[in-house]
């Protein structure tokens, strides 16, 4: 039987994992991201998709998730974001993790995004 109805394309992938992060569901954002095992339907995740699962895993606490992430982001050339960095180095923050945040924050200075306001706060809130 054919499917019928929309396809999933990548806004409704971003919007989804988005959700999933809303809802603090990172396990769902990230099985999403993976393709969910429907590689021949799911669309190609793309920075706004890697962005919202690495916010998700901020919500779930789950840092080295996050910080794997940005590393898969570089890994298929897409530079990561201030939205994607920030949300890394706000998950490390929470778990206390201040010398992943530090060590992040370097990175970000040597080789992009710009560190802003947050990025900065979120690095020193990891060190108190």
């Amino acid at each position: 039987m054919r499917n019928v109805g929309p396809q999933p394309n990548v806004v409704t992938l971003n919007s989804a994992v988005s959700a999933c992060g809303s809802g603090q569901r990172w396990h769902a954002a990230l099985a999403l991201l993976a393709g969910d095992g429907e590689l021949d339907r799911s669309p190609q995740p793309n920075l706004v998709t890697y962005s919202s699962a690495i916010c998700a895993c901020e919500k779930g606490r789950q840092w080295s998730i996050a910080l794997a992430l940005l590393d898969k982001l570089r890994a298929i050339r897409l530079a990561p974001d201030d939205i994607a960095c920030n949300s890394a180095l706000s998950a490390c923050e929470k778990c206390g993790r201040w010398e992943w945040a530090l060590s992040l924050l370097a990175e970000m200075q040597r080789c992009g995004p710009e560190p802003d306001t947050i990025s900065c706060n979120a690095a020193i809130s990891a060190c108190e």
